[in-house]
């Protein structure tokens, strides 16, 4: 555990060794998430011949649930089981869900599948990030660009998964494909099992204690209970969306009482992290096209060959993570140099930039359509510069966000804040899949002309929304920096040990 530390020119800043344990963890732990993740939408469309509607709103109601989850599993990693019993229990209940969406042609499995893999997310996410976090001292430098690190590891592991699945898919089919998922997880848990000793004094208050089996006849009911909740919200989508909303009305009375229950700098720094949660909504609304209607878009209208190469369209989604992967160690590399000088740009101003890049990553799919063939068909390479940009975007506040979280939440509070950060992707997934159902193409529409023509004027709509939202929020970027109670480090300002 590194102890305090400020900023001085020309330090080197070394991550701690944990950081590298969990960065492996996580990286496999998303290969198998993501792998799953760009299958879905085509899964439902063309296997079990789901409209666009429904594949939308199945996967955006599918994608919520798993991330409203880790409210509950950030409690149970704060208070029950601690972070590592939490993360160890949702790899294996993902593996699982994994191994049933293998299952050839059966609803019925498809459906616990994605319940087994909701609440394993939920017990999993939040815990490895919780985890993280702890790694660092109070106001270490090295907090932002291990976090921005530690993004990029999660996008080698979404890499590594998109650019494959696309192809095992149409060489040996789906269930093919949907293993693939489960074997990044056993791989991810084989290393948290051989290395755990690199965390063993690092955690929450339960991780540091042995297991209190006192509170599993009831964690055990209630793990089922929640298996059994998310099947019947997946089956019922109108219901979900009404849970969906009622979830964030409990959020939003919870907040406001610990609002009213604290004062000064904690009450300061609470009210911003809800200022920055309610904008990266909008942000996950439109990052969440890219499985859905970005995806279909790929299918329908757009080339599948890039220097003479095919490329499968569940594969195309790989390109997002390639980028952060060769963004990350720049921005990382950049935030330390600025960190140093006191002139790293704050939070909220990342965050209103990351809303206006992923604007024009839309509008950049708009411009393609000018440029279609006469079967209206457009360049991949629009395709990839719409990504390039959307992965600047997700890197300004997506990676940011879960240092903001670190950096702002009372250590008491870090797992309910975690989870509320999550619940933002949650609410931005469900939105998503509103927004999404504006480019479902009717069943009987097969005239390429006119679903290119649909998608072009949506993603405009996209487009302009989101930079004007980016705008506004550059208005206010001050008056969230004193609630954050954020001050430049004079350059003069010593440094304390390591």
């Amino acid at each position: 555990m590194s102890t305090e530390i400020t900023s001085v020119p020309g330090l080197k800043l070394k991550q701690p060794k944990a950081f590298y344990f969990i960065f492996f963890l996580e990286l496999w732990e998303r290969f198998g998430y993501y792998g799953m993740q760009a299958l879905l939408v085509l899964y439902m469309s063309k296997v079990f011949l789901f409209s666009d509607d429904a594949a939308y709103e199945t996967f955006a109601v599918f994608s919520a649930l798993a991330y409203l989850t880790p409210m509950l599993g950030g409690y149970v990693g704060d208070q029950l089981l601690g972070y590592r019993r939490s993360l160890l229990l949702g790899g294996i209940l993902l593996t699982i869900g994994y191994v049933l969406l293998a299952i050839p042609n059966d609803k019925n499995f498809f459906y616990l599948g994605l319940c087994m893999i909701c609440v394993g997310n939920g017990l999993f996410k939040p815990n490895t990030n919780s985890l993280l976090g702890k790694v660092y001292g109070h106001n270490d430098p090295r907090l932002e660009s291990g976090f921005t690190l530690f993004y990029m590891g999660i996008n080698i592991g979404s890499l590594l998964a998109m650019s494959s699945v696309g192809y095992v898919q149409e060489a040996w089919g789906w269930p093919v494909a949907f293993g693939l998922s489960a074997v990044g997880l056993i791989l991810g848990l084989s290393i948290f099992l051989t290395f755990a000793g690199i965390i063993k004094n690092v955690g929450s208050k339960p991780d540091l204690h042995p297991l209190n089996k006192s509170i599993l006849p009831k964690f055990i009911p209630g793990l089922l209970l929640t298996i059994g909740l998310v099947y019947v919200l997946l089956h019922e989508i109108v219901i979900a969306n009404i849970v969906l909303s009622f979830a964030d009305l409990i959020v939003a009375v919870i907040f406001a009482y610990l609002l009213m229950r604290t004062q000064g700098e904690e009450r300061r720094k609470l009210l911003a992290s809800l200022i920055l949660i309610l904008l990266s909504i909008t942000f996950f609304a439109l990052y969440w096209q890219m499985p859905m209607s970005i995806n279909l878009f790929t299918e329908r209208n757009v080339e599948h060959q890039l220097f003479g190469f095919y490329i499968p369209t569940a594969s195309f989604q790989s390109f997002n993570p390639f980028w952060i992967f060769i963004l990350s160690p720049i921005l990382s590399i950049a935030y330390q140099k600025t960190a140093v000088r006191g002139v790293n740009p704050s939070i909220p101003t990342k965050f209103a930039l990351g809303l206006i890049m992923i604007g024009l990553s839309f509008l950049i799919l708009k411009m393609s359509t000018f440029y279609a063939d006469q079967a209206s068909q457009v360049s991949s390479w629009w395709v990839i510069l719409s990504y390039l940009l959307g992965a600047l975007g997700e890197l300004l506040v997506s990676a940011i966000g879960l240092a903001m979280i670190t950096k702002l939440a009372p250590p008491r509070l870090l797992g309910f804040m975690m989870g509320t950060w999550f619940l933002g992707t949650a609410a931005g997934a469900a939105f998503g899949g509103q927004i999404a159902k504006l480019a479902s193409i009717p069943e009987h529409l097969v005239d390429p002309s006119q679903s290119l023509n649909i998608y072009g004027n949506v993603f405009l709509q996209y487009g302009l929304f989101s930079i004007v939202i980016g705008i506004i929020a550059l208005f206010f970027v001050n008056k969230i920096c004193n609630l954050m109670g954020e001050k430049k480090v004079s350059r003069e300002k010593p440094l304390t040990d390591i």
